[in-house]
């Protein structure tokens, strides 16, 4: 009887080793992205990373940067995160067209890190952050008291938004760090305090520049649409350069309750700032 049972389990055994299985996708072949290159001023429009050089975003893996292929990322599907994603060295984001990827707690990137988005020829890739959590970080950017880090977009659809820290930029008390914007939709919002892109609450704006793309600020109370966060943080009244800006091309709309449209928050300096191409439109309320 028992060398029947064990008979037939081995045969039950050897026909599910028959019965196909659906490859995993290790990733998604070649993937062609713009790119653009800021010494020339100039767009790729056939950049390619290679099958095997990336990794695909995937929802169960919230910390980016150590991933064996040199911190590059590929969005291949719409992707949720329900904890912050933690960016750590230099990461590289691509969109791919049709793609969204849904950070409820925002991208950490904070001082000394750096994250590089691109989009694909039609652009429709998206990133939703939001730093909305009640504890002051950025949408994309530092936490709360950190500065931001380096964060360049070059495309795609971005909204990012925060309460008291920067939509894109520092978290409450921290700088923006090094911001800049060659592409893309962009659509930033700090509802109490910070700066849409720029400081969080009490922080300066930091560097950033605007080459190119659809870019909208906004302040909901006292932080400038593009530039420092409201300086009065901790009734001490320090922090809220405007930083230094520079705008070269684009249609970029910045707006404040309180602080400057562009420049600083409120109480802050405006720092310095540089428009000479695109269209430009900023209103302090």
């Amino acid at each position: 009887m028992k060398k029947r049972l064990l008979a037939c389990l081995l045969t039950v055994a050897m026909l599910v080793s028959f019965i196909p299985r659906p490859a995993l996708a290790a990733d998604a072949g070649d993937v062609t992205y713009r790119d653009y290159d800021e010494n020339s001023q100039t767009w790729n429009e056939t950049a390619t990373r290679a099958a095997g050089t990336y990794t695909l975003v995937s929802s169960g893996d919230a910390t980016w940067g150590d991933d064996g292929h040199d911190g590059w990322y590929v969005l291949n599907a719409d992707t949720k995160f329900g904890s912050r994603i933690s960016v750590t060295g230099d990461v590289h984001l691509i969109l791919k067209d049709g793609c969204t990827l849904t950070a409820y707690l925002g991208i950490n990137v904070a001082d000394d890190n750096s994250l590089s988005v691109y989009a694909q020829s039609n652009g429709t890739g998206a990133l939703v952050a939001s730093g909305r959590s009640g504890y002051g970080p950025a949408g994309i950017g530092g936490s709360r008291g950190g500065a931001g880090g380096k964060i360049t977009i070059n495309g795609g659809k971005v909204t990012a938004t925060s309460d008291t820290g920067a939509g894109i930029g520092g978290g409450s008390g921290g700088a923006g760090g090094n911001i800049t914007i060659n592409g893309g939709t962009v659509t930033v919002t700090s509802e109490s305090g910070g700066a849409g892109i720029g400081g969080g609450h009490g922080g300066d704006g930091g560097t950033i520049s605007i080459t190119g793309g659809n870019v909208k600020a906004t302040s909901n109370h006292s932080g400038a649409g593009i530039g420092g966060g409201d300086g009065s943080i901790g009734g001490d009244g320090d922090g809220g350069d405007g930083g230094t800006i520079s705008i070269t091309d684009g249609t970029v709309e910045a707006t404040s309750n309180y602080g400057a449209g562009i420049g600083g928050g409120r109480t802050g300096d405006g720092g310095t700032i540089s428009i000479t191409g695109g269209n430009v439109k900023a209103t302090s309320n």
